[in-house]
């Protein structure tokens, strides 16, 4: 376990922040996917809280990392870490975790996520881009409630602009036509027919909330995919 440095900080909704945690004296390498633990002090607790938080950021990028985190009251880590001024230290380990992706797994790729469970999924669609992945084929599937709840809304529009490999469909759960003129509704396997070619062919990469993930893995099913191909972390 080391002391870790918040570097910078930014909020990506109105209950979402980005931290990015220094690694400059010691570049760290980890697997898009994989996520580190904060830990840190509480007064009335004998013991520091410990969180796991997937890491947002490129495995490209080695001399930071990026959590994004929800803040859910009263949780204490998530909100003391959404409040945290620049400077503030952290104790981080790892990264841990199998939900990971690499390139002999395979060249196209569904990402299917929900809410917070976006963050490992913007990292493995950003390694698979800027890495330069030969035959590299994104499908991003993005549920939300409303469009205030949309992270890393920019970024994804970025991507679409610079990779034809790359398209993100996204769909909103709980906005009105007047707020959201696009999809309404949950992911199917039909959308998903509709919008990728021979689905069955492709890796699944499925995070969100334990509902979600379990309908996510039905949707697999439906399209054919093998257990073998379809990857899942939930909370």
């Amino acid at each position: 376990m080391a002391k870790r440095r918040v570097s910078d900080a930014w909020m990506e909704t109105h209950n979402t922040r980005t931290i990015r945690f220094d690694f400059r004296d010691e570049p760290i390498s980890f697997l898009p996917g994989q996520f580190l633990v904060v830990a840190d002090a509480f007064r009335g607790y004998p013991k520091p809280v410990r969180r796991a938080y997937s890491i947002a950021s490129c495995p490209l990028q080695r001399d930071f990392v990026d959590l994004t985190i929800k803040r859910e009251a009263p949780g204490l880590m998530s909100v003391r870490l959404t409040e945290a001024p620049i400077g503030s230290e952290f104790d981080v380990t790892g990264p841990s975790g199998k939900f990971v992706y690499t390139p002999e797994l395979g060249t196209r790729v569904l990402l299917l996520g929900a809410g917070s469970g976006i963050t490992p999924l913007y990292s493995i669609a950003r390694f698979m881009l800027e890495s330069g992945l030969k035959d590299a084929d994104v499908n991003l599937f993005f549920s939300v409630k409303t469009p205030r709840d949309v992270i890393y809304e920019k970024e994804w529009r970025g991507l679409v602009g610079i990779y034809p490999a790359f398209r993100n469909h996204l769909t909103m759960t709980r906005a009105t036509p007047a707020t959201w003129q696009g999809r309404h509704g949950r992911i199917t396997a039909d959308w998903v027919r509709q919008e990728v070619g021979a689905p069955e062919e492709c890796l699944a990469y499925i995070c969100g909330p334990g509902p979600f993930v379990a309908t996510m893995e039905a949707v697999c099913g439906e399209l054919g995919l093998p257990e073998s191909r379809v990857h899942a972390e939930k909370w």
